[in-house]
């Protein structure tokens, strides 16, 4: 009986196994997997005005849509803490150490005689301030920066302004101020290597509860003057590139400007940013689209690295959410089109050092795989997996630099769907996105479900976008799955290309 039971329970498995077995070779079934599926869209509207024959327009930048980001070039190498200790009892000083967390090294700053705080941090430098009484018995009162590598300080004299991030580390250079009179203070660059100080201004307009200046590892920016202006110096040629006026952009002039710096980019007021590249002003936002508002305790100054801005907010919880958004030239192009010139880099994947050109955004993150068989890409090593799991809306893009006079664009790529999903609840998108406005150029996105391309293997698409209507600015080509509750599809996306046809 027991055996007979056994049995009938195997042939029900059985049974559900091939049932389950044929449903997802039904909803694989291919209805002609050698034919090339073609769509042809509708374009909206341009994504920006078209540019005349002859016409020269001056360069403009602008921020493409904030994301998400999981660390930023400018986040901290773990190695070096620094423990601050300030006694509610003034009968002892504060003091401050650093412990290398490698080694164990625990190394005390400044001593007993006077009381310490903390000035900036890097992953080769931490700058600190050491006050005492005017006769300093010791050591003498001013800024010191201890060189972890060569585990020594370098005084760099009296500091006499400790407003929040007053001193300010970036590649080798450090920057600080000295007060020069009211409400006005000495600014001062060092360079840790060479100990060549440039004494930039004395004229630095400063406010006790923001600092007005700030350094990268190429410029050093402040604000000065009445009325108002922002110097930007370049530290490699030493003197200064432009004077811009901040109170273009903004309403109403205040008295409380946070700055940033990068490498070509200057930002004020977690809103308004210059790019010396194209010597334009521009505005952005630190929301991404799906932000949710939260109560936070402290923003980071907006900094630029590679064309791309990043910054972070911390939550009252402790918590840092760090977010970037790319700069875009919104110029029109200047570049004529070339008949079947493919728009798409590394649309096959397989260079690995280039994987950067594609956007993620998803969670998990890592859209592009190097599958083993079954799931190996159509061609090569490399290809996007979208969907995976339930629910999820995995989203990855390229931008894309539209040539002038284009009159057509095809789109094609290699897909194959991978599903048990007989309802067809998931869908393949693509989309073609203005990066300034984050809107859709298409009149609607295209879109394919898991049933239309289930096949078992690889079915090439085609998109025609006919009557291109001069758009000629950047756009950010997407591809987009959504998944419902029920069983996740795999669309595996490969041999990406965006074709111009100039006729």
């Amino acid at each position: 009986m027991k055996l007979r039971l056994a049995a009938t329970l195997l042939m029900l498995l059985g049974v559900g196994f091939v049932t389950l077995l044929s449903l997802r070779i039904f909803a694989a079934r291919p209805s002609n997997p050698s034919h090339r599926l073609i769509v042809v869209a509708q374009v909206h509207s341009p994504a920006g005005p078209a540019r005349q024959p002859g016409q020269t327009d001056h360069h403009q930048v602008r921020a493409g849509t904030p994301q998400a980001v999981a660390q930023t070039p400018f986040d901290l190498a773990p190695r070096y803490r620094y423990r601050y200790t300030e006694y509610a009892n003034w009968s002892k000083l504060p003091t401050l150490s650093i412990t290398d967390t490698q080694t164990g090294q625990v190394i005390p700053l400044g001593d007993a005689t006077g009381a310490l705080a903390f000035g900036a941090q890097s992953n080769d430098y931490f700058a600190w301030n050491f006050v005492c009484n005017s006769d300093c018995p010791t050591l003498a009162d001013g800024l010191y920066v201890y060189v972890y590598a060569a585990q020594k300080n370098i005084f760099l004299g009296r500091n006499s302004v400790l407003a929040p991030n007053d001193v300010q580390l970036a590649g080798d250079w450090i920057a600080y101020t000295r007060l020069a009179r009211l409400r006005l203070a000495n600014l001062f660059a060092t360079n840790l290597k060479t100990q060549e100080t440039l004494t930039l201004t004395n004229d630095l307009s400063f406010d006790l509860a923001v600092v007005r200046h700030a350094l990268s590892e190429r410029l050093i920016v402040w604000v000065s003057g009445s009325p108002e202006s922002i110097d930007i110096y370049d530290l490699a040629d030493r003197h200064i590139i432009a004077s811009i006026n901040p109170n273009l952009l903004r309403p109403l002039p205040t008295t409380t400007m946070t700055m940033g710096a990068g490498d070509t980019v200057v930002t004020w007021d977690y809103q308004y940013g210059y790019d010396i590249v194209t010597s334009s002003y521009f505005t952005f936002s630190l929301k991404p689209p799906d932000w949710q508002p939260v109560t936070y305790a402290d923003w980071s100054p907006v900094r630029e690295k590679d064309r791309i801005l990043y910054w972070s907010f911390k939550t009252r919880d402790g918590t840092e959410h760090r977010f970037s958004a790319p700069l875009i030239d919104a110029s029109p192009s200047v570049v004529p089109c070339v008949e079947g010139q493919n728009l798409v880099q590394n649309g096959d994947l397989e260079n690995v050092a280039t994987h950067n050109v594609w956007q993620q955004s998803s969670n998990p993150s890592a859209l592009i795989v190097n599958d083993l068989p079954p799931n190996s890409p159509q061609a090569g090593q490399w290809a996007i997996r979208l969907g995976r799991y339930s629910n999820a809306q995995p989203t990855i893009q390229q931008t894309l630099n539209i040539p002038s006079g284009v009159k057509h664009i095809s789109l094609a790529f290699d897909v194959r769907a991978s599903s048990w999903d007989i309802w067809g609840g998931d869908q393949l998108q693509i989309d073609l996105i203005d990066p300034i406005t984050n809107q859709s150029i298409l009149a609607t996105p295209v879109q394919w479900t898991n049933r239309q391309l289930a096949s078992g293997g690889w079915i090439p698409l085609q998109v025609e976008i006919q009557a291109w209507p001069g758009i000629d600015t950047p756009l950010y080509l997407v591809f987009r799955a959504q998944t419902d509750w029920a069983f996740p599809t795999d669309f595996t996306v490969d041999n990406i290309r965006f074709t111009t046809a100039c006729q």
